[in-house]
C-alpha cells in the first residue's frame, strides 16, 4: 500500500470518529432544545394568563387602567423578559453546537444579536439597567462566543470551546432555576402566580350571583365565570395542587441537565461515550415529562 492510500486509510478514519464523537454533541444539544422549549412555552403561557385577568379585572370593575398590566412584571433580574433571554441564550447555544456539528450554513447570528438587544434594552426610563449588570455582562460574553464560532466556521475547534462553556450554561441554568424555585423563600414564579391567583379571585367577587354586574348583564357574566373556571386548574398545577406540578418538572429537568453538563464536558468528545449517552437519554425522559407537564396545565 502506498503512503498516499495509508494517509486516505487515515483521513477516513479519522472522519469516522470524529462522527461518533459528535453523537454525544448531537444528542445533548437536542434535548437542551426540547427543554428550552418548555421553560418558554411556559414564561409565554404565563404571561398571557396575567395578562387575559388584567382584562377580566378592567371589564368586572369598568375601570379603564392599562397601569394594571404592570402587575404582571416583575422587577430586577426577577424581569420575565431577562428570563425570557436567558432561556434564549441557552438555546442559542445548543443550536449553535447543532449548526457545527452538521458543518450547516444556516446563520444563527440574527438570532443571537437579537437576544442581546433584548438584554440591552431591559433599562429603566433614565438609562440605568433593570437588571444586575454582572448577569448583562455574563449573556452577552456567551452570545459573543456564540457568534464568534459561528463566525470563523471552524467546525471541530468551535465544538471544542462551545463543550468548555458548559460552566457558564450551568450559571444561566441556575438563573432560570433561581426564578422557579427559591429555597430562601417565595419564588418570583410563586409571586408571579400569586399575582394571577388575587386577579382572578377579585374578579370572581365582582361577578358572584347577585353581583350588579350579573344582574345588568347575566350572559356576560356567565361567560367571565367559565373563563376564571378554566383558569382555576392551571393555576392550581402551578401553585401546590397537587405538590406544584409544572413548577416540579421544570426544576427537575434544569437540575438533571445541570448534573450531566460536568460529563458532557469531559466525555462529549470521545468516541462512544456509552455513559454519557445513557444519562442523555435518561434527560430525554425527564424532559419529555416536563413538556407533557407544560402542555397539559392548560
Amino acid at each position: 500500500m502506498t503512503r498516499f492510500c495509508i494517509a486516505l486509510c487515515l483521513l477516513a478514519a479519522a472522519a469516522l470518529s470524529g462522527c461518533a464523537n459528535f453523537k454525544a454533541v448531537t444528542s445533548f444539544a437536542n434535548q437542551t432544545t426540547q427543554m428550552t422549549s418548555a421553560m418558554r412555552t411556559e414564561l409565554t403561557q404565563i404571561g398571557q394568563m396575567c395578562r387575559e385577568h388584567v382584562e377580566i379585572r378592567i371589564v368586572v370593575t369598568n375601570e379603564p387602567n392599562d397601569s394594571l398590566f404592570d402587575t404582571c412584571k416583575l422587577q430586577g433580574d426577577a424581569l420575565v423578559p431577562f428570563q425570557e433571554a436567558t432561556v434564549e441564550t441557552i438555546d442559542l447555544y445548543a443550536q449553535t453546537l447543532l449548526a457545527m456539528v452538521d458543518d450547516s450554513s444556516f446563520d444563527l447570528r440574527p438570532s443571537i444579536e437579537a437576544t442581546g438587544q433584548k438584554v440591552a434594552a431591559l433599562k429603566t426610563r433614565d438609562g440605568s439597567s433593570l437588571v444586575s449588570a454582572d448577569k448583562v455582562t455574563a449573556i452577552t460574553k456567551v452570545l459573543a462566543l456564540l457568534a464568534d464560532v459561528i463566525v470563523q466556521r471552524q467546525r471541530v475547534e468551535g465544538i471544542r470551546k462551545l463543550v468548555a462553556a458548559g460552566p457558564d450554561m450551568v450559571a444561566y441554568a441556575m438563573v432560570i432555576r433561581q426564578f422557579f424555585f427559591d429555597r430562601s423563600g417565595q419564588s418570583s414564579y410563586d409571586r408571579w402566580l400569586e399575582t394571577v391567583q388575587v386577579l382572578a379571585d377579585g374578579s370572581a367577587t365582582q361577578i358572584r350571583a347577585g353581583s350588579p354586574l350579573a344582574v345588568q348583564e347575566p350572559i356576560r357574566t356567565a361567560e367571565l365565570r367559565r373563563t376564571l373556571a378554566r383558569a382555576k386548574p392551571a393555576i392550581g398545577q402551578r401553585r401546590g395542587q397537587p405538590i406544584g406540578a409544572v413548577p416540579e418538572q421544570l426544576v427537575a429537568a434544569l437540575d438533571a441537565w445541570i448534573a450531566l453538563v460536568p460529563e458532557f464536558q469531559k466525555d462529549a468528545l470521545r468516541p462512544d461515550p456509552e455513559s454519557l449517552l445513557k444519562r442523555i437519554d435518561a434527560l430525554r425522559k425527564q424532559v419529555l415529562d416536563t413538556r407533557l407537564a407544560v402542555q397539559t396545565g392548560f
